[in-house]
C-alpha cells in the first residue's frame, strides 16, 4: 500500500513539472509533423533533381584532384562536383544502409526536416518564450512548403536544418561569446555552403549585422575575424568553383528549358514575384495566389509579420533576423536585374523566420482572436497541403513556383517503353526533366542493352529559336550527371529522318497536355510521322512513331 501512495506521488510530481507538459506538447507536434511529411513519402516516381542525385554514384573517396579548382572548363561543365556532403557523401552512404526505394532515399529529407522544426523550437525559446517556440514549431511542422521539401531528395531540408543551427550559435554568440557556439557557428555555415551554394547570402548577412554592431561587439572582434577566416580558407574549393560559372552565365546566353543554371524563367523580377515568394512561405507552391484562401492567407501573413516588426524591430536579435531573412531575397534581386536567377526555394532556409515573425504577432493579438487566426491558418495549410497530395500545380508556373514541377509516373513509362521496344528504335525527349528519371528507371526493370544504349543518350530535341526556319536541334544529355552547354553546342536532328520507329517522350516543366511548351516541336515531328501508339502519363504523353518515309 505504501509502495503504491509513493508511485502515485511520484508520478503527480512528475506529471507537475513544467518540462513534462512541455515534452508532451513538443512530443505532439513532432508526430503531427511526421504523419504530414511520411504520408506519399514514396508514390511519385523521382523526378529531375532526385534522379540526378541518385545517379550520381560518388562518395568522398571519389573526390577529383586538387588541380581541377583551377580548371575553369571543368568547373563550368561539372559545376556542382563539390556538392559532395549530399550528392556525393550523405545520400551515397544513406543508401547503403537504408536501401534506394523512393521512401528510403526521401527519409533522409525527412529527417532533417523534423530536426529544424526543433531547432526553430529553440531559437524561438531563445529569443522570445516557450508559448511563441511552441506555436513556431507548430506552424512550421503544419507548413505546405516545409513538407513539400520533406518529401524530395533535394538539399533543401538539411540547408534549413543547418541555417537554423548558424542563426542559434550565433544569437548565443552574441549574448556569451562562448568557444563552443563560435566552433558551432563555423561548422554549420561550412556544411551550409558546401550544401548549397547560394548560402553564401545567410553567411554575408551574418556579417553586414556584425559590422554594423561592431562597437556592441567589439570585444568579440578577434573571435569573429578568427571565425571568418575559417569559413573561408575550409569553403575555399566552393569558392573557386563559384568564380568560373558565375563569369561564364553572365556572358552567355542560355535557353531556361535546357540550362543547368538556375534561371529564374528568363524574366525580369516584378513586385508581383515578390508577392509569390511570400504565397508560397504561407500557404506552399500548390495553391493558385488567385484563389480567395491563398490571396488571403498571403496578405493575412504578411500583415501578422509587420505586426511583430512594430512591436520588436528596436530588439537588436530582432534586427539580426529581419537581416538574415531579406538579405538572400534582395542580393537575388539585384543580380536577376543583370541575368534572372531568382527562384523562391533558395529562400526556404530563411522563411522559417517569417513564420516566427508572423507567430509573435498572432500571441500578442488577445487569446479568442489568437484562436480563430490560428484556425484559419490551420484550414488555409491543409487546403495547400491537399492540393500538393492531388499534384496540383497553378497554371501561371513562370511566377508562383519556378523550378517546381508536378509530379511524373517515371516508373510505369519506363515499362511501356521498354515492354514495346524493338531493335534500332531511338528515343527523343522533347524536355530534359524526363531524362535523367528515365535513364534511373531503365535500370531498375529488366531491359533491352540497345534501349538501355538510347535512354543513356539522353537526346532532347526542339526547334531552334535563332532562325526563322523550323529546325529541329538536338543535344545529348549523354552523361550519367548533366552538363550546361550553349545553344552554339546543338546539333541537326538528322537522325530522326533516318530512323523507321521513334519514342518521343513529350512533357516539359510545366506539362499541361498539348497545350504545353514544346509542343510545336511534337507537331513538327509529326509531319514526317505517323502515331503507331501514344499513351499519357502523370505529366507527359509517350508517343511512339513510324517515319512516313521509310
Amino acid at each position: 500500500m505504501w509502495e503504491n501512495k509513493f508511485l502515485v506521488n511520484r508520478f503527480k510530481e512528475i506529471f507537475n513539472k513544467p518540462w513534462f507538459g512541455n515534452f508532451i506538447v513538443m512530443a505532439g507536434v513532432m508526430l503531427i509533423a511526421l504523419a504530414f511529411r511520411l504520408y506519399n513519402l514514396g508514390k511519385y516516381s523521382f523526378w529531375y533533381d532526385e534522379a540526378v542525385v541518385v545517379l550520381d554514384k560518388w562518395g568522398l573517396q571519389n573526390l577529383h584532384g586538387l588541380d581541377k579548382l583551377f580548371n575553369a572548363n571543368f568547373l563550368t561543365i561539372n559545376h556542382d562536383y563539390l556538392k559532395f556532403l549530399y550528392s556525393r557523401g550523405i545520400i551515397y552512404y544513406w543508401q547503403m544502409f537504408f536501401g534506394t526505394s523512393e521512401f528510403a532515399l526521401r527519409l533522409s529529407s525527412v529527417v532533417f526536416s523534423i530536426l529544424s522544426i526543433y531547432l526553430l523550437y529553440l531559437l524561438a525559446k531563445e529569443l522570445f518564450n516557450i508559448k511563441v517556440a511552441r506555436l513556431a514549431s507548430f506552424l512550421l511542422a503544419i507548413s505546405p512548403l516545409h513538407i513539400y521539401f520533406a518529401q524530395e531528395l533535394r538539399v533543401y531540408a538539411l540547408v534549413s536544418c543547418s541555417t537554423l543551427a548558424a542563426l542559434y550559435s550565433f544569437l548565443k554568440i552574441i549574448k556569451t561569446n562562448k568557444n563552443k557556439y563560435w566552433w558551432g557557428y563555423v561548422i554549420a555555415n561550412i556544411l551550409n555552403i558546401y550544401f548549397l551554394s547560394t548560402t553564401w547570402t545567410v553567411l554575408l548577412a551574418f556579417m553586414v549585422f556584425f559590422m554594423i554592431n561592431i562597437r556592441k561587439y567589439y570585444k568579440s572582434l578577434r573571435k569573429f575575424i578568427i571565425a571568418h577566416s575559417l569559413i573561408l580558407l575550409i569553403s575555399l574549393p566552393i569558392i573557386l568553383t563559384i568564380y568560373p560559372n558565375l563569369i561564364f552565365f553572365l556572358n552567355h546566353r542560355f535557353y531556361p528549358g535546357y540550362s543547368e543554371f538556375p534561371l529564374g524563367g528568363g524574366e525580369k523580377i516584378n513586385f508581383l514575384r515578390l508577392v509569390f515568394t511570400f504565397k508560397n512561405f504561407a500557404v506552399g507552391y500548390n495553391l493558385d495566389y488567385y484563389s480567395i484562401i491563398a490571396k488571403l492567407t498571403t496578405w493575412f501573413y504578411f500583415w501578422l509579420f509587420l505586426s511583430a516588426l512594430t512591436k520588436t524591430y528596436k530588439r537588436i536579435e530582432v534586427k539580426l533576423l529581419l537581416i538574415c531573412l531579406f538579405m538572400p531575397i534582395l542580393l537575388l534581386l539585384f543580380i536577376s536585374n543583370i541575368k534572372s536567377c531568382y527562384v523562391d526555394r533558395y529562400f526556404f532556409c530563411v522563411f522559417p523566420i517569417y513564420i516566427l515573425l508572423v507567430c509573435v504577432a498572432i500571441l500578442n493579438l488577445g487569446k479568442w482572436f489568437s484562436f480563430s487566426v490560428i484556425a484559419f491558418i490551420i484550414t488555409a495549410n491543409l487546403c495547400g497541403f491537399i492540393a500538393y497530395r492531388d499534384n496540383y500545380l497553378p497554371q501561371s508556373y513562370q511566377n508562383q513556383h519556378v523550378g517546381e514541377v508536378e509530379r511524373q509516373n517515371i516508373k510505369t513509362m519506363a515499362k511501356f517503353i521498354s515492354d514495346n521496344y524493338q531493335d534500332k528504335d531511338l528515343v527523343f525527349h522533347i524536355c530534359r526533366n524526363t531524362v535523367f528519371p528515365l535513364k534511373l528507371y531503365a535500370r531498375k526493370i529488366p531491359i533491352d542493352p540497345g534501349l538501355l544504349k538510347q535512354i543513356d543518350k539522353g537526346s532532347v530535341v526542339f526547334l531552334s529559336e535563332s532562325t526563322q526556319e523550323k529546325n529541329l536541334l538536338v543535344f545529348n544529355y549523354d552523361k550519367l550527371h548533366p552538363v550546361s552547354f550553349l545553344s552554339e553546342q546543338c546539333k541537326a536532328a538528322d537522325a530522326l529522318d533516318k530512323s523507321p520507329r521513334i519514342w518521343l517522350v513529350f512533357s516539359n516543366w510545366s506539362f499541361k497536355g498539348v497545350n504545353s511548351w514544346g509542343y510545336s516541336a511534337v507537331e513538327e515531328i509529326l509531319k514526317h510521322f505517323n502515331i503507331l501508339k501514344i499513351e499519357k502519363f502523370d505529366g507527359a504523353f509517350v508517343y511512339l512513331l513510324a517515319n512516313k518515309n521509310i
